[in-house]
């Protein structure tokens, strides 16, 4: 809301100031107001300028750590891995069975397993229930480390090996 004043003076005028009201009944010459103003513009600019810094810092440490903290949870999942391929702690059939959807036909397939896989694999399949070792030639081998396969087809092999999973995972960590 605008008002007009009328001032009626009886001496001369030196000098005039404007005067700016503030919240708690104060006033302040508007020139300071002005300095106040370009001053806090000043400090939100360093402010930002600083979280910018920090933002960079941020991204720069994490990239750095980025392989670190992927070669660190790959050496953890060998070592539980490890662990259970010690314990036979796994489903060589399921193994077996993730493997072979990497087969163009299960024609003509030889799945090559570690001595000991094969043997408990045998042990626990059914005659006559239409398991992978009666749909398949299965081989013992013993260069095939516990948990692992080799699939021979005309068109290729397909190898299930537990490092190259590994390295395929700490490469994907890295990436992401």
């Amino acid at each position: 809301m605008e008002q007009s004043v009328t001032v009626h003076l009886e001496k001369s005028v030196s000098s005039v100031q404007f005067l700016e009201q503030l919240p708690d009944g104060d006033f302040m010459q508007i020139e300071d107001l002005e300095l106040h103003k370009q001053q806090l513009e000043q400090l939100c600019l360093n402010l930002q300028e600083v979280v910018n810094r920090l933002n960079n810092s941020y991204k720069k440490i994490f990239i750095e750590h980025k392989e670190q903290i992927a070669k660190l949870s790959v050496e953890i999942a060998r070592k539980i891995l490890a662990q259970k391929q010690d314990q036979g702690q796994y489903q060589i059939e399921s193994i077996i069975q993730e493997a072979l959807k990497q087969a163009p036909s299960l024609e003509n397939v030889t799945i090559y397993l570690n001595p000991d896989d094969l043997a408990n694999l045998e042990k626990t399949q059914q005659p006559g229930s239409g398991s992978i070792s009666e749909q398949l030639n299965l081989v013992a081998d013993a260069d095939i480390g516990p948990a692992e396969c080799r699939i021979v087809t005309p068109k290729g092999v397909i190898e299930s090996v537990i490092e190259k999973h590994l390295e395929r995972i700490e490469e994907a960590l890295k990436k992401a």
